[in-house]
């Protein structure tokens, strides 16, 4: 097997599960328009044909997968949880978390953005050995590399990796808060707000050339009557774990996330009845409706989705990157040692989350509002 083989298999294969999909779609899609046919030809309803339900079911998940990759992330979120469940049962810092825990353990500051850092780690690595390895192992042996391959891998390159390293260098601008500013918020039990998304939206055109167009979209608030907090994080811990994080850049972006359940089966009913009598009362406005529910802290009457905390006495800048990194990580991409890039993005990009559990009352009063 030639290197250049092994590269490209190493280059596609996270992309296996979407490659496996779109064929599927392409042996699918013909047979499930020829049976189609064929019972309008025949003038049979083809929605009691078994098959052809099977089709139709079989092409539209694998149409979904490809449309949204998230469930595909989410999927193998859930697998590096099981194993790291299997692997190890000491009490360490959790990369990923998935459900809620029985026990109701002290909330603490934990790593965000892992499958993001560990995508562009493995591509980095790709990419460094088709580019510097590749080369020196085909001088070694004096042979003439592929021209082909090599344009396959500056295309994805320049494509897919470089902007997919740009993605997430812009700092928020809202909600900088300095460490004992942060900490005093974080711990004194921060005003919550529960909403529930109204969404009307209809899909235009077919297969891949169809786009779902929203029509209606507002946020309703939820009447929560109390907040009750299944664990409360640690004042000093918290400045500790956050002390400790400044200590690598002067500040950071902190994620906070509400992890919330009804209390009791009433106020799940009341939950169920809230979304059913919204959704009734707008399924007018256009062919398809969703209703989602969603927890958010509340800082100045304001959705709190990040929080940029800072040192005492030092300033935010707008990116993560100041002059002289950011010019090394354009170097080394220009150079095509995006590993070493990578490692820049790792050093500097300092993001964390700290998630909070939480029951909630309804009011059986308070009647629900339109959010400003």
């Amino acid at each position: 097997m030639s290197l250049d083989l092994v590269l490209l298999i190493l280059l596609f294969l996270p992309l296996i599960p979407y490659i496996c999909c779109g064929f599927a779609l392409f042996l699918c899609l013909p047979l499930y328009l020829t049976w189609k046919m064929f019972f309008k030809l025949i003038g049979y309803n083809p929605c009691n044909s078994q098959i052809y339900s099977n089709l139709k079911i079989f092409w539209e998940t694998a149409w979904k997968l490809i449309k949204h990759p998230r469930i595909m992330l989410q999927a193998l979120k859930k697998v590096l949880w099981n194993m790291k469940e299997k692997t190890s049962k000491i009490d360490k810092t959790e990369i990923f978390t998935i459900d809620i825990p029985k026990k109701h353990k002290q909330p603490k500051v934990k790593a965000d953005s892992i499958l993001y850092f560990t995508i562009l780690l493995y591509y980095a690595a790709v990419f460094t050995l088709s580019f510097w390895i590749r080369h020196v192992y085909f001088l070694c042996l004096n042979i003439t590399p592929d021209v082909t391959a090599m344009i396959i891998f500056i295309i994805c390159y320049i494509v897919l990796f470089i902007p997919f390293c740009f993605l997430f260098l812009a700092i928020p601008s809202a909600n900088h808060l300095s460490e004992s500013e942060a900490v005093e918020y974080l711990t004194g039990s921060p005003a919550c707000g529960g909403y529930l998304r109204i969404e009307c939206y209809h899909t235009e055109g077919s297969g891949e050339d169809s786009t779902r167009v929203t029509t209606y979209q507002t946020d309703i608030t939820v009447p929560v009557a109390r907040w009750i907090d299944l664990a409360k994080p640690n004042p000093e811990q918290l400045s500790a774990d956050i002390h400790k994080l400044l200590s690598k850049i002067s500040f950071l972006l902190l994620t906070p996330i509400l992890h919330v359940t009804p209390a009791d089966d009433d106020c799940k009913n009341e939950m169920d009845k809230l979304r059913k009598d919204n959704i009734d009362s707008n399924k007018h406005r256009d062919s398809e409706i969703s209703a989602t529910f969603f927890y958010k802290l509340v800082r100045n009457g304001r959705q709190v989705d990040n929080l940029v905390v800072f040192t005492e006495g030092t300033t935010v800048p707008g990116y993560w990157l100041t002059r002289g990194p950011f010019c090394l990580l354009v170097f080394f991409l220009a150079i095509g040692f995006p590993l070493a890039a990578v490692a820049i993005l790792i050093w500097k990009i300092n993001t964390w989350k700290l998630i909070f559990k939480k029951q909630i009352h309804l009011s059986n009063t308070g009647g629900c509002r339109l959010r400003d």
